[in-house]
């Protein structure tokens, strides 16, 4: 079941404060009443101090790259003990917007992630949250070479959660009761790649999965499990496994992991903020999606959410 949209952000009226400074000898004459005296505050009208409007309230994972260089990209997440993760192999870091590109490296942790599998147990949900850009459609081919782009695994056989590119399809794989420990049976999304700048959130409720691409949700299928069996000695892994053999290439500039499901209004407002630096704008590719009811009307098709596994995108509109 979705939760309500939780506040989880103060957000705080800055008023303008138009203080008249009072004449400085009646201010200090002895028998000026004590009341009247006022104090100048000298605001900046034009400056505004920025609102972070990002998700908060369950987030143990998240990563912006706001480092720029070295070889350590920091998990700036509130919940201990973070994360870090170090750069390995073909990585480079990016600026406006910020991030790492990948050339088939990878940016790995070292001790395990267990605060990650201690609350996933606890609360059995998960949303996980990444903005790319895939050098190229076709990335990873056939079921045993699915290129990695974020995984929290060991090896290509051990896993908790892989999100992943095999051609144009989506592949997630993760592990709960009902799972095997690499993650099968798989979920397939058709077609959700190209290489525009994409914001992609995937969530889980022990009942259902779902995929939102820039916001709107574009696949929702059962599937049942839960998520008490995840490995605390896994590492946190973006890009190619540590052993090798499942690179991906293009650039990722964030990525966030929260132990609940986010709303549909929460993930737009993950959406909104867009990455650090980012001039993203909504890719042509999406720009005609349309929500009516229960479904996602394409040009030249409908794909109905809940239908099978595997749900096919390639009919979305391409932009000139």
């Amino acid at each position: 079941m979705l939760p309500d949209v939780t506040a989880d952000t103060d957000l705080i009226d800055i008023l303008n404060l138009d203080a008249s400074a009072a004449d400085t000898d009646d201010a200090t004459s002895a028998d000026a009443d004590p009341a009247d005296v006022a104090i100048a505050i000298d605001v900046e009208p034009d400056v505004a101090t920025p609102v972070d409007e990002r998700v908060h309230n369950g987030l143990m994972l998240y990563y912006s790259f706001e480092e720029g260089a070295g070889a350590t990209a920091r998990d700036r997440s509130a919940l201990a003990p973070a994360i870090d993760l170090t750069i390995g192999g073909a990585v480079s870091w990016l600026d406006n917007p910020r991030g790492v590109r990948l050339s088939g490296g990878s940016l790995a942790s070292g001790g395990g992630s267990a605060k990650l599998a201690e609350r996933v147990a606890a609360t059995g949900e998960l949303t996980f949250e990444i903005w790319i850009k895939s050098t190229t459609v076709n990335q990873g081919q056939g079921s045993l070479s699915t290129a990695r782009i974020f995984s929290i695994s060991q090896a290509g056989s051990e896993r908790n959660f892989t999100f992943g590119q095999n051609s144009g399809k989506l592949e997630i794989r993760f592990r709960t009761s009902a799972a095997t420990n690499s993650g099968q049976p798989f979920w397939s999304i058709n077609s959700a790649f190209d290489t525009s700048l994409t914001h992609y959130a995937v969530s889980y409720d022990g009942e259902r999965i779902k995929l939102y691409i820039n916001s709107m949700l574009v696949a929702d299928d059962a599937r049942t499990g839960n998520l008490a069996s995840w490995d605390a000695t896994l590492n946190v892994i973006i890009g190619d496994e540590l052993g090798g053999g499942f690179p991906w290439a293009g650039n990722v500039n964030l990525v966030a992991l929260y132990d609940r499901v986010l709303s549909a209004a929460e993930i737009s407002r993950t959406l909104a903020p867009a990455p650090p630096d980012s001039p993203w704008v909504v890719p042509a590719s999406l720009a005609r999606l349309e929500r009516v009811g229960g479904q996602i009307e394409l040009a030249g098709g409908v794909d109905t959410f809940g239908a099978g596994a595997a749900h096919d995108l390639s009919q979305r509109a391409k932009g000139d």
